[in-house]
């Protein structure tokens, strides 16, 4: 007597389960590029971040922003001013000291205060095609020293007013334990763009693991994603060390993923670029399909003396990125 077993069927829900399986299976083993099409990618990535690039320093928020920090001795906590806090500094910012209307003078090249106020409210002349005054205002601000001989903000809300016209809010939400920064959040809105990250230090004994995720939207569409986590300790000298560093940065057309073993380099190394290579790994992928387009490397270069990162591509041959890519130019030639 044969018996006939019934067919299985599959269904919907279960082919859509092994049709998404063999896509990442794909994906994963999907070819690396050739050089060519690897730099076209490359040449793509670069377009977008110049283009991007461009149109956030013509925003009218991030032009007055940079004429209000290269304006001196703006009555302004130093994290939000042109002279961030430096290592050392323990008395956190007097918000309601600094409350007041102050205006620029430009013959004395000083703020003045004019009248008291709730808030600290700057006003101060904006140079553009179409000259006006602009007022960046602070509503509240508070930080927290910590034991790391820095300042930590916990509380900032702010706006910036060119005309009658709001072009920039930033709120940020902050606390602090054991003597150091522990969370964080902070939203950034301007023109068409909003910038938002989320920080956090889980605490462990000896150690904290640091999470940064960073986050770039453009009319309500992500351009720009980064996630960072890092492994600290306290120095000697009371100062964070990076111990580990991984990262993952997403941009059209590129994903790249990065670590860094600082805890097994050699500090006192001179011969930086084979230490780095060696405890490091930075890799470059295509964003949608998940294809290898290369390694960075750090590389000696001839009548070079500073750091010169290449892109080794698939058959092993190199190209240092200053030489073909236009945003690594401007990065490299930025004065420190």
């Amino acid at each position: 007597m044969n018996m006939h077993l019934p067919r299985k069927t599959c269904s919907i829900a279960e082919q859509i389960v092994c049709y998404l399986v063999l896509l990442l299976m794909t994906a994963a083993c999907s070819r690396p590029l050739p050089e060519q099409e690897a730099k076209k990618f490359l040449r793509a990535f670069d377009n977008e971040v110049m283009q991007l690039a461009g149109r956030m320093q013509k925003t009218p928020a991030s032009q007055a922003m940079w004429q209000l920090l290269s304006l001196k001795k703006a009555p302004l906590p130093s994290m939000l001013s042109a002279n961030p806090n430096q290592k050392g500094s323990s008395k956190p910012f007097d918000f309601n000291e600094n409350k007041g209307l102050y205006s620029y003078n430009a013959i004395g090249k000083a703020f003045v205060k004019t009248v008291q106020s709730d808030s600290i409210i700057i006003d101060f002349p904006y140079l553009s095609e179409h000259d006006t005054m602009a007022r960046f205002v602070v509503t509240d601000y508070a930080e927290e020293a910590t034991s790391l001989q820095l300042l930590y903000p916990i509380r900032i809300q702010a706006f910036l007013i060119i005309g009658n016209k709001v072009v920039m809010t930033l709120h940020h939400q902050g606390s602090v334990g054991h003597g150091v920064p522990v969370s964080g959040q902070m939203t950034v809105d301007f023109s068409e763009f909003s910038l938002r990250s989320v920080f956090k230090n889980k605490l462990f004994r000896g150690y904290g693991k640091v999470t940064i995720d960073v986050s770039l939207w453009s009319f309500e569409k992500q351009i720009l994603q980064s996630v960072i986590q890092s492994k600290i300790t306290v120095g000697a000298d009371n100062s964070l060390v990076y111990n580990t560093l991984d990262m993952d940065i997403k941009m059209y057309p590129i994903q790249m993923k990065l670590f860094i073993d600082r805890e097994a380099m050699d500090r006192n190394t001179k011969q930086f670029n084979e230490d780095f290579n060696r405890h490091s790994t930075i890799k470059l992928y295509t964003l949608n399909s998940n294809q290898f387009i290369g390694d960075i490397r750090l590389m000696d270069k001839i009548h070079s003396d500073k750091l010169n990162p290449a892109i080794v591509y698939n058959n092993h041959s190199f190209e240092f990125l200053e030489d073909f890519l236009l945003s690594i130019q401007k990065i490299m030639n930025v004065k420190m």
